[in-house]
């Protein structure tokens, strides 16, 4: 049996990630199993006084249009959120690849006087990071808006299936909250090959057997592909398929 992919990003971000998958690696089996359904559930603020929104994921730029917030200038965290929100309508800059990288160039940017005041972050029920608290402790005028919950639900039958296999299952894991979501399910035999987005990710798996786990050199989707491929092909080599390069 071929080594396959388990993909639990929320549904939207794994069908994306399926297809790219699907055309570098078109033998491998590809199972979407989302461990967090996205609900768009909150009712925009008062826009008074903001001159900037943050994104600091593509699920707050489609919440924000969901909630049918108007186009506004934006800063975001990676050039995978900055193209949702241009393609939503906004111009957007990217400030860093992770939310504390964001955070430090608005504050240097406060610091010089580049900066605008007004900033509204758009962010999850569930959000880590305490990203509004620093940039007003940095003096910046900065408020928050929790516009989608993340509903945790379990693996699916299929998802199960995969993990009760003899064959290597790849899971990338792209936050702390999914791996524990991930840590939490009854898993079957296969030797499980983990791509974690960052150490924060590996700690939340906490006592989860890994055959192997690489961590993305940088916080986004490409580096996330790039660990992919070191584990497909460390997974391939184990199955005898293909010799080590």
């Amino acid at each position: 049996m071929k080594p396959a992919f388990l993909l639990t990003r929320p549904a939207e971000d794994a069908r994306v990630m399926a297809a790219q998958l699907a055309a570098q690696w078109p033998e491998a089996p590809v199972v979407i199993s989302p461990l967090q359904r996205i609900v768009f559930a909150g009712a925009l603020p008062d826009l008074g006084g903001i001159d900037r929104l943050v994104f600091t994921s593509r699920n707050g730029v489609r919440a924000w249009s969901a909630c049918g917030g108007p186009p506004l200038p934006a800063y975001t965290v990676g050039e995978a959120t900055a193209a949702a929100a241009r393609a939503a309508g906004h111009t957007a800059d990217v400030l860093g690849g992770d939310v504390d990288a964001l955070g430090a160039a608005l504050i240097d940017m406060a610091r010089t006087g580049g900066c605008p005041g007004g900033l509204l972050h758009v962010h999850g029920v569930n959000v880590r990071g305490n990203l509004v608290e620093r940039l007003a402790a940095a003096g910046l005028s900065a408020r928050g808006a929790a516009l989608y919950d993340q509903k945790a639900q379990p693996l699916s039958q299929e998802a199960h299936k995969l993990l009760d296999r003899d064959a290597p299952v790849l899971v990338p894991l792209f936050s702390p909250r999914s791996a524990a979501l991930f840590e939490a399910e009854p898993r079957g035999k296969a030797p499980l090959y983990v791509a974690a987005m960052s150490v924060a990710v590996v700690r939340a798996l906490g006592a989860c057997q890994m055959t192997k786990c690489a961590i993305a050199l940088r916080p986004d989707a490409a580096s996330m592909m790039e660990a992919m491929a070191a584990l497909y092909r460390a997974a391939r080599r184990v199955e005898g398929r293909e010799a080590p390069q």
